[in-house]
């Protein structure tokens, strides 16, 4: 399955042909100020739940992998169970984790104890779960393999991405600045930065809910799923996730225009290498 020329041609000019618009004058800072709503539900569910994508993603992979693996030589049969657990249980973490982060990421007293407990105990029973799944359906898991590196290396190589281009950029979030003297373009580079409210671009929630558009290597094998109708969804999704970035103030419309085509162009290379034509 390898994604089309035409795809490739359109996906580019669009990227293209849209920062150069934002690029005019102060057009990014004017419509991304007017969006604004920091009191909004979708700013607010965006924020929490945006990321899913690449963190369920994480996950799916790894219990594919343990799911799949090789049981006829043992001291690898081993090996991959050691650490397929381990990673399962840490990923499973970090799905619970990333909402009860976001919710109290601006509390003054931390998150509380009783959502600490939540998270753990929330995070040993999907470990659970997803252990008991690897092990029942295991044998269905390894004609999978080639899907579940790719998907990982998506996400791996776009949070690397977009965490060393925030860095270098360093620019201010738009709910950091007081008004459009203090804003800076997207092409501006100001140097590495380690503040997190020098890290507006490129958006990296939007890049991990874009993800999503990744989970379409699946949709051929469930039938009752056609994948026109499921890349809509997907993107509908990133562009929910974008706009509520920009909602919450969090960023500007070129950040998540970029953060969406940073997967989306890794998208397209992986998917590419993994499943060209022969």
């Amino acid at each position: 399955m390898v994604l089309s020329k035409k795809f490739y041609l359109v996906s580019i000019t669009v990227f293209v042909v849209l920062m150069a618009i934002l690029a005019i004058g102060d057009l990014d800072y004017t419509i991304s100020e007017a969006l604004v709503n920091q009191n909004s539900i979708i700013g607010q569910s965006g924020n929490l739940f945006g990321e899913f994508p690449a963190m369920f993603g994480m996950l799916l992979s790894v219990v594919l992998l343990y799911g799949g693996r090789r049981r006829d030589i043992k001291w690898w049969n081993i090996v991959a169970t050691v650490l397929g657990v381990l990673f399962i249980f840490l990923f499973s973490y970090t799905v619970v984790m990333m909402p009860i982060r976001y919710l109290f990421e601006h509390a003054e007293e931390g998150t509380p104890v009783i959502w600490k407990i939540i998270n753990i105990v929330g995070a040993i029973v999907l470990a659970v779960v997803s252990i008991y799944i690897a092990h029942t359906k295991g044998e269905n898991f390894k004609s999978f393999k080639k899907h579940a590196w790719l998907l990982l290396i998506l996400i791996f190589s776009e949070v690397i991405v977009v965490n060393i281009v925030k860095g270098i950029w360093a620019r201010p979030r738009m709910r950091s600045i007081s008004n459009v003297s203090e804003f800076k373009h997207w092409y501006e580079i100001n140097g590495w930065t380690n503040d997190n409210e020098l890290k507006s671009f490129p958006s990296g929630h939007t890049a991990n809910a874009f993800i999503s558009l990744a989970y379409m290597i699946f949709v051929p094998y469930f039938k009752s799923v056609k994948m026109k109708t499921y890349i809509i969804i997907a993107v509908v999704w990133g562009v929910f996730v974008s706009l509520s970035r920009v909602i919450i103030g969090a960023h500007f419309l070129s950040d998540v225009l970029v953060g969406s085509y940073i997967t989306i162009f890794l998208f397209i290379l992986l998917e590419k290498i993994f499943f060209r034509k022969k």
